[in-house]
């Protein structure tokens, strides 16, 4: 047989081979019925899905199994507020969640550390800092509390009224210093990089082909 013709005949069976072979995005397409696409703006941030099952993962995410009933979504990130939304899913719809984040102010956490001392401080992502301050918030208030109760059982005692003016500004000083540090220390969020959607969940598992830019 001619060389060419074996050359052919090859390159037809390696053709109908390729086409035979199963292609990304088409049989196991993640994005396909019953399928649910978590995005968010930006990216990368985790979500929890609450309802018939728990699910737990980061954005951007395609679930290939179908999932059924009525779900509450949260979707967070650091120096971001929490997004929450509810939504019923009936399995067989490519259903897409959509989050945009807002991110978190420090005049927010300033205006909270005025209220409670250390709040600003959670709200901000320092939960130890936040503690101390409002442990030493509350040392401070039942301090003065007792200091204010014996001023006020001994009228005459100038011990007692300089204990009550000592408590008094150690309860300004840690309102303050809460006040200033969650100003002041507060760190807003930082842009991400670029990201690709992995796919959860049945023999589709693996990564689609399209990135996707984190803003």
């Amino acid at each position: 047989m001619p060389h060419g013709a074996r050359g052919l005949r090859a390159a037809a069976a390696l053709l109908a081979l390729a086409a035979l072979a199963p292609s990304p995005g088409r049989a196991d397409d993640a994005t396909g019925p019953g399928s649910v696409t978590v995005l968010s703006r930006p990216s990368g941030a985790w979500f929890t899905l609450r309802g018939g099952q728990r699910i737990a993962g980061r954005t951007p995410l395609t679930l290939s199994r179908g999932l059924m009933g009525r779900y509450h979504v949260a979707v967070g990130s650091a120096g971001y507020e929490t997004w929450r939304s509810p939504i019923v899913l009936d399995g067989v719809r490519a259903d897409t969640l959509w989050a945009t984040l807002r991110p978190k102010h420090a005049w927010l956490a300033a205006a909270r550390s005025m209220v409670v001392p250390g709040w600003g401080q959670f709200y901000g992502g320092r939960p130890g800092r936040g503690w101390v301050l409002l442990s030493a918030g509350l040392v401070a208030t039942a301090g003065v509390v007792a200091a204010e109760v014996r001023a006020r059982d001994r009228p005459d005692d100038a011990e007692a009224r300089r204990w009550r003016a000592a408590a008094r500004g150690a309860v300004g000083g840690v309102w303050g210093l809460g006040f200033l540090d969650a100003a002041l220390s507060f760190k807003p969020p930082r842009p991400a990089p670029l990201a690709v959607i992995p796919v959860a969940g049945g023999s589709s598992a693996g990564w689609s082909a399209a990135a996707r830019l984190r803003f």
